[in-house]
């Protein structure tokens, strides 16, 4: 007896719960973008602080071994010199944070002074002739060089997040 043969043409294929995934997965997958941004922006932020923080001169100001300063009317007393960090009032510290742009095409976040920002930050970061001083202060570079740390930074974070996004698409 001859056996019977299968006379299919075809194989049938069945992605719908695939598809349903996929449908899914956007939303979570941007949702994990949207995460990774707002968290390379907070590290720099927090790079930022700790500069402010730390870059100070400690240098007493004045000629000849002589002092001299002037009355701070923001903290209310008179100063001869540079602080171990630059943080004096806590305004320039109190500036820095991110903003976060979110649409359907986009995620952006920067840091750096996002609020209540003061000329004198822009001669903090990078140096200015104090003149009432009259000496040369430099420049704490904590934007500069936080930006480099977040750049240095963002391929261990991207790392992160593409296994969660793989086990997202994974499910």
């Amino acid at each position: 007896m001859a056996r019977k043969r299968n006379n299919r043409q075809t194989s049938f294929i069945d992605v719908t719960r695939l598809l349903q995934k996929l449908d899914d997965a956007p939303n979570e997958i941007k949702a994990e973008i949207e995460e990774l941004t707002i968290e390379l922006a907070e590290f720099g932020a927090d790079r930022m602080r700790t500069y402010i923080k730390t870059r100070g001169t400690n240098k007493t100001w004045g000629k000849d071994g002589k002092p001299s300063g002037w009355w701070s009317k923001k903290t209310n007393r008179y100063r001869y010199g540079s602080l171990s960090a630059r943080y004096d009032s806590g305004d320039m510290l109190r500036a820095v944070g991110t903003r976060i742009a979110r649409g359907p095409q986009q995620s952006r976040a920067t840091f750096g002074w996002t609020r209540d920002r003061e000329k004198y930050f822009t001669y903090q970061e990078e140096g200015f002739y104090n003149v009432k001083a009259d000496v040369d202060v430099p420049g704490m570079f904590a934007l500069r060089d936080a930006r480099r740390d977040a750049v240095r930074e963002a391929p261990r974070i991207a790392r992160k997040y593409q296994n969660r996004i793989s086990r997202i698409l994974n499910k």
